[in-house]
């Protein structure tokens, strides 16, 4: 329950400090006061965002603060527990505070700890209730009707449960279907990895083996040349070319010739080198015979080097690499399939997975529809008895399931397995149809109030607010909705922003709201301001509400007899 509300530069609210108690409070004043601005200081404490008007014209921020009664509240006490905001010295109360600023910065405190706005909206949600003039067009909203009906049977709860299996569900689908497809993905990455590799096997590429082909082609291609060098080259060194002594004779003879001075001890050098290049022409020319001898003319060889080389210059061209990298290829590949995650048993326990979740939702979601076709009915006789003190027609509601237990075509989502659709019969003796097709505005309206209420009292939420949701009703009618109204008050907290003074008369409390210019600082300003009226004041503003001379008896008496004392 809202004990307290304190507004300081919020909208045209210079500063204002209410109390307020249990039962129905009635808020009026004339159209354009400014009623609707305690109904968006109660909005902030709940977690709205400020609007750009929120901060007063002239001021650098608005405040805006609210103290809670949470004594008969356990879940809003482990709420503020768990997140360390409970104030220990008073646990029976919460202050919720909002500071705006006028760059649209905000911030946000609870018991004076900041917070985020999260968990402002968490808090205010099971705190506080706004339902605001156009209401009644939600409960057309498939997701509305959901609300409605999981609030009155008590089931949020278990749609809670059934959601997060959903999203469990939901989240094994994407990961099997990740698994399914690195399976696709890396089993045909396997087929042709495996045909990269049966094709360098069947090469059986040696280590170095371009690098040498290469050089026999060389050596092959170059043959006739290198042999007829080769005679060439001993002939000059021991035969003899064209007639001419060879190298090894014309050696010797100078040997001869020095040997013949006998001079023996100024020529020994001479004699020794002449010797020594004796020798080396003559083992230069057994080499070059022996090189030559064991050097073959052998063009099939040649062909099939050549073959050999076109063969790996071609498998080059399809690794994309240099014939030399071919030989390093094949290990790479090998360790690449190794590697290679393309077990179909990781695909199967991931379906597998997929089947267990969607049966753990399935469970509980037939559990929550068995659940709401019970309550279903309990929430239409409740609503129905409601509706009949508000001229509306008998039996006018109706709640019809669409789901089927027996294949997964039905609809599954994070609200369960039903489709849930709220119809009326606005007559007697006419078939029910879907409330977004038949409903009339003002039938739509006294239904929404009858369900909100009905909602009211099996939720309890500490405060809620109604925001001229009787527009558009009046005479005898208004006399039921302020009953109505003023009985569901005496349950809780209900606040009620109206124009009927049928409505208005029904409230424990009375509250009015009044805009008055004002000077400041030399220059003339609007300003709001809301106020507790007193018995005498309730009766003036009730006649005025009337519409007669506030001034007459009989006005004024009609008003007196409104009032529930």
């Amino acid at each position: 329950m809202l004990k307290s509300l304190s507004v300081k530069d919020f909208a045209l609210v210079e500063k204002m400090n209410l109390d307020f108690n249990k039962g129905m409070i009635s808020l009026t004043g004339e159209t354009g006061a400014g009623k609707s601005i305690l109904l968006g200081a109660i909005g902030l404490l709940s977690g709205d965002k400020p609007k750009k008007t929120a901060v007063r014209s002239g001021t650098d921020q608005a405040i805006v603060s609210g103290v809670f009664d949470i004594s008969y509240l356990p879940k809003v006490k482990a709420f503020l527990d768990e997140r360390g905001l409970l104030d220990s010295d008073n646990e029976n109360e919460c202050i919720i505070r909002r500071v705006i600023r006028k760059d649209g910065r905000s911030s946000s405190f609870i018991n004076d700890s900041a917070t985020n706005l999260k968990t402002i909206v968490e808090l205010g949600e099971m705190l506080i209730e706004i339902h605001g003039q156009h209401q009644h067009q939600n409960l057309s909203k498939k997701r509305k009707q959901f609300d409605i009906l999981d609030s009155f049977c008590g089931l949020k709860d278990k749609r809670k449960i059934v959601s997060e299996r959903y999203r469990a569900w939901k989240q094994k689908e994407e990961d099997a279907l990740k698994i399914k497809e690195d399976f696709e993905d890396n089993y045909n990455k396997y087929q042709l990895l495996n045909y990269k590799k049966n094709e360098l096997e069947t090469l059986e590429i040696k280590e170095n083996e371009v690098e040498d082909l290469e050089i026999e082609q060389q050596d092959l291609s170059s043959a006739d040349s290198i042999i007829s060098d080769c005679e060439e080259s001993v002939s000059i060194l021991k035969d003899g070319v064209g007639g001419n002594d060879d190298v090894i004779s014309l050696l010797s003879r100078a040997l001869n010739n020095i040997e013949n001075l006998n001079d023996e001890e100024r020529t020994k050098d001479i004699l020794e080198m002449l010797e020594t290049a004796k020798i080396n022409a003559e083992e230069a020319s057994d080499s070059i015979k022996l090189y030559r001898d064991n050097f073959e003319v052998n063009p099939e060889r040649l062909i099939e080097v050549e073959d050999r080389l076109r063969t790996l210059n071609k498998a080059a061209e399809n690794f994309h690499c240099l014939p030399e990298q071919l030989f390093s290829i094949l290990p790479s590949i090998k360790k690449e399939i190794k590697e290679l995650n393309y077990s179909e048993d990781a695909v199967k326990e991931a379906e597998d997975a997929v089947e267990v979740a969607y049966q753990e939702y399935l469970e509980k979601a037939k559990e929550l529809s068995n659940l709401r076709m019970k309550g279903a009915l309990e929430l239409c006789k409740s609503v129905n008895k409601e509706t009949i003190k508000l001229n509306l027609a008998e039996d006018i509601l109706r709640i019809d399931f669409k789901f089927s237990h027996k294949t997964k075509e039905f609809d599954c989502s994070a609200y369960g397995i039903d489709t849930v659709d709220f119809l009326i019969r606005p007559n007697l003796g006419q078939e029910y149809q879907s409330i977004s097709v038949i409903a009339s505005g003002g039938e739509l309206s006294r239904l929404s109030l009858a369900v909100q209420v009905v909602s009211f009292k099996n939720e309890k939420k500490p405060t809620m607010i109604f925001d001229e949701v009787d527009t558009g009703l009046s005479g005898e009618t208004g006399n039921v909705v302020g009953d109505l109204l003023r009985r569901v008050g005496e349950l809780g907290q209900v606040m009620c922003i109206t124009h009927l003074p049928q409505v208005a008369a029904q409230g424990h409390s009375h509250y009015f709201v009044s805009k008055n210019n004002v000077e400041r600082n030399g220059e003339m300003i609007t300003l709001s301001n809301i106020r507790e009226l007193s018995r005498d004041e309730r009766v003036a503003e009730v006649a005025r509400m009337i519409g007669g001379d506030i001034n007459s008896k009989d006005t004024l008496q009609s008003a007196k007899s409104m009032l529930c004392d």
